[in-house]
């Protein structure tokens, strides 16, 4: 569903911040850092476009390809809450000021300077997606704390819901809205209008479909049930397989509460680590396949070549320089065992091709429940820890036309830096004894 500009902002007094002011704002603010004199709210020349397109575009909707953590969303109080927000405030001024830089430098650079400026142009670019991540937290953090928050961390909270849903980063989407929908309930009476509200209810209930809240998402499904032509395919799908996700939710959750002594694996990336748990118990061959080639490195320094945004990240495939990884052994598919895991939203999988037992090295982790997926792929964990992170690696695969799942020109994959098992248990993995072939690629 497309809902740009779908929410708004008012003063206290209930007039209207519309869009068009936060962009003024936004244009001042690239002139400000770029050390020009803004006239009026307009850029002073034809370059600040592209300083205000460039370093703000990858400010607010994303070059995830940075160096810095991300921080999580609990403070330990009020007070180091609005320290860290202030310091996230400054650290992402600091990327957009030096950003702008950049950009000048590559304009006024010759032939021979020009390839160096255009590198270290792009590397700015990059180094403030992980700046804007860390404000977003940070204003998420102080939002949860404030008591009452002024009419600019609500819009920054309003932007940063946007450009998760937008983005199909539905993990991120939920939480924040489920927040939004806390905080309405006693908002002054400009926030807490009808637009806003809508806006909040529909991403919250679209959300609850791909996370798989229930409850939500079902009630979401009858208040919009006469009404879901205006979503997408997909959401209409989530909404059909809602009796079959919640029969498999509460398996889960069963089986969850039994578990014990799981391996676990905690991946790195420029944007920080996630953790994945492993169900050996499910699917004993291909998570020793998994654990072995996390331990012998072959992971490190891969990246991750297939991201759609809203349904997979898939990784373990190529390496950083883009050729592909050694062939490995394939191993005998165990998604028809009785105790099989199904795909829900964070369920980490092997990837394989049309052949059955074609599965090898890739892996896949899913945004979404997935049905069609529990038909071809072995599910061997979850992730636990970082999900974050996960939602926001580079998009390299978009949908076309008829729904065909197309490559985004010119998308640089996240790099899978490291991976390191931090648990396993008390017995030899490795290669199964019994592969099927090598013929894996």
């Amino acid at each position: 569903m497309q809902t740009k500009q779908a929410f708004s902002f008012n003063r206290p007094d209930g007039l209207p911040y519309p869009a068009e002011i936060v962009g003024r704002w936004l244009v001042h603010f690239v002139n400000v850092v770029a050390g020009s004199r803004p006239e009026g709210s307009r850029p002073s020349a034809t370059g600040r476009w592209w300083i205000l397109f460039v370093t703000i575009g990858a400010a607010l909707w994303g070059c995830p390809t940075g160096s810095a953590q991300l921080i999580g969303v609990e403070s330990a109080g009020l007070e180091e809450a609005r320290a860290e927000f202030q310091a996230a405030d400054a650290g992402l001024r600091d990327s957009l000021r030096t950003a702008g830089k950049a950009r000048t430098e590559l304009a006024l650079s010759g032939l021979d300077s020009g390839q160096a400026a255009m590198v270290q142009w792009i590397e700015a670019i990059h180094a403030t997606n992980p700046a804007r991540l860390r404000l977003e937290l940070a204003a998420e953090a102080l939002f949860r704390l404030e008591p009452d928050p002024d009419i600019s961390l609500w819009q920054l909270l309003f932007l940063t819901l946007d450009r998760a849903f937008q983005s199909k980063r539905m993990g991120k989407t939920h939480r924040l809205a489920r927040l939004l929908t806390e905080r309405l309930e006693t908002a002054q009476a400009g926030m807490a209008d009808r637009k806003n509200r809508e806006f909040v209810e529909v991403t919250l209930g679209v959300s609850g479909l791909y996370v798989g809240d229930i409850e939500t998402a079902r009630a979401f499904a009858r208040t919009y049930e006469h009404e879901m032509k205006k979503f997408s395919q997909d959401e209409i799908d989530l909404v059909d397989q809602l009796d079959y996700v919640a029969l498999i939710l509460a398996n889960e959750e069963q089986r969850r509460a039994s578990e014990k002594d799981l391996p676990r694996v905690r991946i790195e990336t420029r944007l920080g680590p996630f953790e994945v748990e492993l169900f050996e118990d499910d699917a004993p061959l291909a998570v020793s396949q998994f654990v072995a080639l996390v331990e012998t490195g072959f992971y490190d320094r891969t990246v991750f070549h297939g991201v759609l945004p809203g349904t997979f990240s898939q990784g373990g495939l190529f390496g950083d320089d883009r050729r592909p990884k050694p062939p490995q052994l394939t191993i005998v598919d165990e998604l028809n065992l009785p105790t099989a895991r199904k795909h829900l939203f964070g369920t980490v999988s092997l990837a394989r091709t049309d052949k059955p037992n074609s599965a090898s090295s890739p892996f896949s982790i899913a945004w979404r429940p997935d049905v069609r997926m529990d038909e071809r792929q072995t599910v061997i964990g979850r992730v636990i820890a970082g999900m974050d992170v996960v939602e926001e690696l580079e998009p390299t695969l978009k949908s076309g036309e008829e729904d065909k799942i197309e490559e985004v020109d010119g998308a640089i994959p996240s790099t899978l830096l490291k991976a390191t098992v931090l648990y396993k248990r008390d017995h030899e993995y490795g290669i199964p004894a019994n592969p099927v072939s090598t013929d894996n690629q």
